[in-house]
């Protein structure tokens, strides 16, 4: 019976990826990502969100009835 045979770039891997928090360097890749994550993409839901506010109705609403409502 033979034991497990270890490939060495795995384990690199494995110990890079459970000390991310060391490795981690800011660059403009991960400036550029963090601001689209962060505060680019809730701002758009929020925009949406305030912009889609009480313009569709779909409480009892028929087969023939419009859900959008003119305000």
């Amino acid at each position: 019976m033979g034991g497990l045979k270890i490939d060495p770039s795995i384990e690199r891997w494995a110990h890079v990826r459970e000390n991310t928090h060391l490795y981690f360097n800011w660059s403009k890749k991960t400036t550029r990502s963090t601001l689209l994550w962060f505060v680019a993409v809730p701002v758009g839901l929020t925009y949406l969100a305030f912009k889609t506010d009480r313009k569709w109705n779909f409480t009892a609403a028929q087969t023939k009835e419009q859900l959008c409502q003119k305000n």
